[in-house]
Order: structure tokens, then C-alpha cells, then sequence
């Protein structure tokens, strides 16, 4: 969808100042036509809040003759509209406003999906490199995924690093959407323990998280870490 206007145009919310307007007399020898930001005639008597510009100076024919306010202050005269104006030099009333909108359905955006590609459910060693692969490329509708991912015990306590990730991709080859993290265990996590690999993905535009994915490994380690 293309929103535009077929001008463009000031506007004022609030009521104006006496400030704001310019005094000039509509019954002037010269004026032909008076607008609230223009004034159109010949042999016009000059004003120092006003530009006066000839025909010939914007390529056209005659003795016709513009006069323009210098600010966005409008030309006194009768009637409602003070607010809403245009036909003037400012920016806003030359340039046209034009806005691109693309909506896209709330239930047609998405998280995009991470999983974990490391198969061996077994831990013998004290650490363990993990593969972690976003499913596909980001998009308009797939928003990328934040996780903090790290070992637990079943009971909740942290027994390794713990990682922030950011899953953002866009690239279209798969192996470019791989991250390995790579874990050393505490000495806190015992032979023989079942435990958990947890992923909690970060809630947009806070520091809260909420539960992903989880995965189970059994540890059977040879020995146990120095710290």
C-alpha cells in the first residue's frame, strides 16, 4: 500500500499566534488572487516577510508576479483553514509525503526454529563441543531467536558455561547457519548423572526469558574438572 497526498502541505495542531500571520492588504493595486500562502499579480508593492518572484525567473511568460512567505507564517485573511495550508516554498508543502505500508498478518510472523545437530546423547569427557543449527534463513516473516543454552542437572543447578546466541541468519546455505559452542563441565557434575541441555529463548525487548528446548545427556566421564 502506497499513502500519499496529491500536495504537500503545513499543518498546526494548535491555534496560532498573532505571530504567525503576515498583514497584507487584499485590496492592493496589483493582487489578483490572495491565498493564506501565496500571492498572485502584477506590479505588486514589495514586503520584507515576502519573496517576490517574477514569471520570467521560473521560465514563464508574461508579467505575472508571485510573492511567497519567507517561514511557514501565513497571509491573513477571512474564513476557517488557519491550520491546514499549502501553496507556499516551505519543505513540507514542495515535497510530496508518500508512505510504504506492508502489513503482514500477526499469525503469518514467526520465531525462526534452532535445534540442536549433536546425536551422541553420551558424555565421556569432561567437555563437549554442541552444534546448534537455525532451521532456515530469517525473513519478513521469520524473526530471528536469541537463546541462552548450558548444561543443568535435573534439579536446576548450572553445571557448565552458559552461552547467549542470536540466530539471525540470512543466509540461504545451511552450513553457514551452524554455531558450535563448546562446554567444560564443573566439578559439581558427578559421574554417572543424568542432565538436561537446556535452551530458554529471550523474550523481545526485555531481559526476561521463557523455556525452548531441552535435551538429555547422560554423563560418564572419566574424570573430573579443576573448577
Amino acid at each position: 500500500i502506497l499513502l500519499t497526498s496529491d500536495h504537500g502541505f503545513l499543518y498546526q495542531k494548535l491555534e496560532l499566534d498573532e505571530a504567525d500571520f503576515i498583514e497584507i492588504d487584499s485590496a492592493a493595486a496589483g493582487i489578483g488572487k490572495l491565498s493564506r500562502r501565496f500571492v498572485v499579480g502584477q506590479n505588486m508593492v514589495n514586503n520584507q516577510s515576502l519573496w517576490n518572484i517574477s514569471a520570467s525567473s521560473v521560465g514563464l511568460e508574461g508579467k505575472t508576479e508571485l510573492q511567497l512567505p519567507r517561514s511557514i507564517n501565513r497571509l491573513r485573511k477571512r474564513g476557517s483553514g488557519k491550520q491546514f495550508v499549502h501553496g507556499g516554498a516551505a519543505l513540507q508543502e514542495i515535497v510530496i509525503p508518500c508512505l510504504s505500508i506492508k502489513k503482514l498478518r500477526v499469525g503469518d510472523v514467526r520465531k525462526v526454529e534452532v535445534s540442536v545437530l549433536s546425536q551422541n546423547s553420551v558424555i565421556t569427557t569432561n567437555q563437549v563441543m554442541i552444534s546448534f543449527f537455525q532451521d532456515e534463513p530469517v525473513s519478513e516473516k521469520i524473526q530471528g531467536r536469541t537463546i541462552k543454552v548450558g548444561f543443568f542437572k535435573k534439579t536446576g543447578e548450572l553445571i557448565s558455561e552458559s552461552y547467549e546466541i542470536s540466530f539471525d541468519s540470512a543466509e540461504t546455505e545451511s552450513t553457514l547457519r551452524e554455531v558450535k559452542r563448546t562446554f567444560n563441565f564443573t566439578r559439581s557434575s558427578e559421574n554417572n548423572l543424568d542432565c538436561l541441555l537446556k535452551l530458554e529463548s529471550k523474550i523481545e525487548k526485555t531481559n526476561q526469558l521463557s523455556p525452548y528446548k531441552e535435551y538429555n545427556y547422560f554423563l560418564r566421564k572419566t574424570f573430573v574438572a579443576d573448577f
